[in-house]
């Protein structure tokens, strides 16, 4: 991964943890959820600290997918 501030692909991972999307479902519905992963980054070469969120290559051809993305770009 790229550090969001010098550009490095340096990094050091410090957390990592699996979690279910709710973003526009359900809160209630984990059948309608998407997995993704969380993950804390320090960077080796400036020390900014990051985090990312990964999803599986099979998720994205899900609705569910294209609805959460759709929230984010609108939200």
């Amino acid at each position: 991964m790229k550090c969001t501030k010098c550009g490095s692909l340096e990094n050091q991972v410090n957390n990592t943890r699996t979690r279910l999307s709710t973003r526009g479902h359900n809160i209630d519905s984990k059948a309608s959820s998407i997995p993704f992963t969380w993950r804390s980054r320090t960077c080796l070469s400036c020390g900014r600290k990051y985090s990312t969120y990964e999803l599986r290559t099979v998720d994205y051809a899900s609705d569910g997918f294209l609805k959460m993305l759709d929230d984010l770009i609108h939200n």
